[in-house]
């Protein structure tokens, strides 16, 4: 089975690229770090009725009290609330932490109806902030291999796949569980793309990450997608080139 994973920032075309790998005639499966992200917010959004206003510390704490179960069973991490610092005392000294989380709940509170609504990939904008504190956070406190360590064990679980395909690594340890597992890391870059939410934690520690190649997302749709095959063939036969340009392609 070979392993790849995708490393880029928001709107670099991470997604896009990782689609066109799936779609060459391998067997494949396509991982995005936010899905495994989505399982845990999903559990905690079910965990209680409505959700706790933004000024109320001490609701918000009790509503974040079944983590450490729903990471054992999703992420099979085992950790306490303690050890993830969710008490009130630690929102009053580091409120900067809690930032995303707070933001989650204030839409929350202007847009109930969305309350019931389930995370897919359509709607997942709507929820990127509860994503973004789950992501970074539960990095940070629980370890660096909480998302990938748990996105390649389901992977090797799978006995039919020639090729997966994993997008969304943003974190040195994320890149450094696919490289541990025999896979590559490919950087995406998007030239004329400004950079994106610099506040997001996610986003300040990808440039971080070591990548074994950097393609550079300079062409249109159609120059990316028939890059794909070109990449797909230089992996596996273990001739990777460092640098590739959508742009060149023909």
């Amino acid at each position: 089975m070979v392993i790849v994973g995708l490393s880029g920032g928001i709107g670099s075309g991470k997604t896009t690229l990782a689609d066109y790998l799936a779609a060459l005639p391998y067997r494949s499966e396509h991982w995005e770090s936010w899905q495994l992200i989505a399982e845990v917010a999903t559990a905690l959004r079910a965990g209680m009725q409505g959700s706790p206003s933004p000024d109320n510390i001490g609701a918000i704490t009790l509503w974040l009290k079944p983590l450490p179960q729903i990471l054992s069973a999703v992420c099979h991490k085992s950790t306490t609330l303690e050890q993830l610092h969710l008490s009130e005392a630690d929102f009053n000294t580091e409120p900067k932490r809690y930032a995303k989380l707070l933001q989650y709940h204030a839409l929350m509170q202007s847009r109930p109806e969305l309350q019931k609504v389930a995370i897919t990939a359509q709607n997942k904008e709507l929820f990127r902030p509860l994503l973004q504190w789950l992501g970074g956070y539960l990095a940070a406190t629980c370890g660096g291999d909480i998302w990938y360590g748990e996105i390649v064990r389901r992977i090797q679980q799978q006995k039919d796949i020639e090729v997966a395909i994993i997008g969304g690594v943003r974190f040195p340890a994320d890149a450094a569980c696919i490289t541990q597992a025999g896979g590559i890391v490919l950087g995406i870059i998007r030239p004329d793309l400004e950079s994106r939410d610099t506040d997001d934690p996610t986003e300040r520690e990808r440039s971080g990450v070591k990548t074994d190649a950097v393609v550079y997302n300079d062409g249109t749709l159609e120059e990316l997608q028939k890059l794909a095959p070109v990449l797909m063939q230089d992996i596996l036969k273990s001739v990777l080139q460092k640098e590739y340009r959508a742009s060149t392609i023909k």
